[in-house]
C-alpha cells in the first residue's frame, strides 16, 4: 500500500518535558479496501523525551489524542485517560514516552480498516524515530487497532494490552451498529439522528446491573407528557456528544470495528486481554475465545457493573490488572 507523504507539520508547546501536538500530512494514504484518501492529516500527541520506552495509548472511536493532562490542560480540556496516565501514575510519564492519534476516517466510499489506523500509528512513530514500541494499550475501537499493529508490524511492538475487545465482534453488536448507521442514513435531521445512534450506543455500553440501580423506572406525568430518568440522561449525554462529534466519523469508524478481521497467527508478541464481567457489547465469552486463539496471550477477568464502559469509570481495577502485566516487560 502506498503513502505519499507530503509535508510534516508539528505544533510544539512550550514545555521541558518535550511534550508535543503534532500533524503528519499525507498527500495520499491507500486504504486497505483499496479507496484512497488524499490530503489527510494525522493528528498525533507525544509526550516525553525520545529517551524513554514508548507506550502507544488509543481508546474508543470517541476518544482523541489527549490522553493525559499533561498534554490536555494546554489546550483547555481533560485527557480523557488521565487517571490512569501521568506522572506516578499506571502509565507514569517520568518513566514512559506517551504517543497517541486521533483516528483518521472517510466517507462511504472510503472504507477505513482497523489496519489503515494501525499504519497510521506506524507512520507517526517513524516520523518520530521509534523504532519499536514497549507496548500498545487499547482500548474497545482501539484495542483491535493493537491487535492489527501488533498483527502488521510483530518486530515493532513488545506488548500489547487489549481492553474490552476480542479478536471478532458479536453478531448482536454488529447488528446493533449497523441499526445505529442506518438512522444516521434518514438524512432528516443530522443533530438528532446522531443523537439517537449515540443513545443506543450509550445504552449497550452500560451494564444492566448499573441502569436498574441508578434509575428508578418510574413515569414523570407532566400534563399529558411522560418522561423517564433514564431516557432524560441518555438524551443529556446525547446531546453533549453531538456538539463534539460529526457524523460521517462516527459512521465511518462503527463501520470500521465492525470490518475488523485480524490474523491472529501473526500476532506473536506478549498479550494481556482484561475483560470486564458485565460487557454486553463485547461479552467475556469472545474475550476468552481470543486468548486461547493466540500463543502467548492471558486474560484478567473484572467484576464491575459499568458494562463495557468500565474502562473509563473502574480505573482502579484497571491499575490492579495492568500494573504486574507492565511491571514484567
Amino acid at each position: 500500500m502506498s503513502v505519499a507523504l507530503e509535508k510534516i507539520a508539528n505544533e510544539v508547546l512550550t514545555n521541558t518535558e518535550q511534550s508535543e501536538l503534532g500533524a503528519l500530512h499525507l498527500a495520499e494514504f491507500e486504504l486497505h479496501f483499496g479507496a484512497i484518501l488524499k490530503n489527510i492529516e494525522i493528528e498525533y500527541c507525544v509526550f516525553g523525551g525520545s529517551d524513554k520506552p514508548v507506550v502507544v495509548i488509543q481508546g474508543g472511536i470517541s476518544a482523541t489524542r489527549l490522553v493525559t493532562d499533561e498534554i490536555a490542560n494546554t489546550q483547555g480540556k481533560k485527557g480523557w485517560w488521565s487517571e490512569l496516565v501521568g506522572k506516578s501514575k499506571l502509565i507514569d510519564l517520568n518513566h514512559y514516552r506517551v504517543v497517541s492519534i486521533n483516528y483518521i476516517y472517510g466517507r462511504a466510499s472510503e472504507l477505513i480498516a482497523t489496519q489503515d489506523q494501525a499504519r497510521a500509528v506506524k507512520l507517526v512513530l517513524e516520523q518520530l524515530g521509534v523504532k519499536q514500541i514497549t507496548a500498545f494499550i487499547g482500548s474497545s475501537y482501539g484495542g483491535l487497532v493493537g491487535q492489527s499493529f501488533a498483527s502488521l508490524f510483530p518486530k515493532s511492538i513488545k506488548n500489547l494490552v487489549c481492553i474490552c475487545c476480542a479478536l471478532r465482534n458479536s453478531n448482536k453488536a454488529i447488528a446493533l451498529r449497523s441499526i445505529q448507521r442506518k438512522i444516521l442514513g434518514l438524512q432528516h435531521d443530522t443533530a438528532t439522528e446522531l443523537a439517537i445512534a449515540r443513545s443506543i450506543a450509550h445504552l449497550g455500553y452500560r451494564g444492566f446491573d448499573e441502569i436498574e440501580a441508578r434509575f428508578d423506572g418510574k413515569a414523570k406525568i407532566e400534563g399529558q407528557q411522560v418522561r423517564f430518568d433514564v431516557v432524560d440522561y441518555l438524551e443529556h449525554n446525547a446531546k453533549k456528544f453531538v456538539q463534539r462529534f460529526d457524523k460521517e466519523k462516527y459512521i465511518s469508524l462503527s463501520t470500521s470495528i465492525d470490518t475488523h478481521d485480524v490474523s491472529e497467527s501473526q500476532i506473536q508478541c506478549e498479550a494481556l486481554f482484561v475483560a470486564f464481567d458485565s460487557d454486553e457489547t463485547v461479552p467475556l465469552n469472545l474475550i476468552k475465545d481470543s486468548v486461547k486463539k493466540l500463543k502467548r496471550a492471558r486474560l484478567k477477568i473484572i467484576e464491575t457493573q459499568y458494562g463495557h464502559d468500565g474502562f473509563l469509570i473502574e480505573y482502579k481495577k484497571l491499575e490492579n490488572a495492568i500494573r504486574p502485566f507492565l511491571e514484567n516487560i
